[in-house]
């Protein structure tokens, strides 16, 4: 099947990425990572850009790397946050009050930070999934590579800066939400098939 890749093209408000932004993958994109995905953006700099794939739930729960949080009563999924550094963890979160030398994302939300106090946040059963995400790897991008793919029109920077963690964990459900909030001209977006090959 051909796609006419120019269909799908939309004259985007240009907004510039930046820390605590979200990226919105465009219908075409097919690479497994980042098909139909929402990355956070942790850092965009000359040197280059970094994020997290928020929507791309792994299938496991955090107890598989971490074995020492025992019988938590919450499941606490693990997100594939990109390509780059697997064997890294990060997590993302609300708790810059509570974890220190966390980074501010500008958004309400911070990067990291101190683990000893993760855990005990995790063992004293406080509400986990609509207050922090774990992320194995990360998405980057060399310095000017990711402004020349938002030229391409391979991502578009999203006007709202707000992320609900507990909504990450529904997939391709959570980019159609994301693209829905960008308004009616990306509504051609949602009907463009995942797999157009088999239509």
């Amino acid at each position: 099947m051909n796609v006419d890749a120019d269909l799908f093209k939309i004259n985007h408000r240009r907004i510039k990425p930046s820390r605590g932004r979200k990226l919105i993958a465009e219908p075409l994109l097919s690479e497994r990572v980042f098909q139909r995905s929402v990355v956070l953006m942790v850092e965009h700099a000359l040197s280059g850009s970094m994020g997290l794939v928020l929507n791309k739930p792994l299938g496991f729960d955090l107890r598989h790397i971490v074995p020492s949080l025992g019988e938590m009563a919450e499941t606490v999924p693990v997100f594939n946050g990109g390509p780059v550094g697997n064997d890294r963890l990060f997590y993302v979160h609300r708790l810059g009050h509570v974890i220190m030398n966390a980074v501010d994302l500008g958004n309400g939300l911070y990067i990291d930070g101190d683990f000893e106090s993760v855990l005990a946040y995790l063992k004293s059963g406080n509400p986990v999934n609509e207050n922090i995400r774990f992320f194995l790897g990360y998405s980057g991008w060399d310095g000017g590579q990711l402004d020349a793919e938002i030229e391409e029109g391979v991502w578009v920077v999203s006007p709202h800066k707000e992320v609900e963690l507990d909504a990450c964990i529904a997939g391709e459900s959570y980019w159609k939400s994301a693209v829905r909030e960008m308004g009616p001209s990306y509504k051609l977006w949602l009907s463009y098939p995942k797999t157009p090959w088999l239509n």
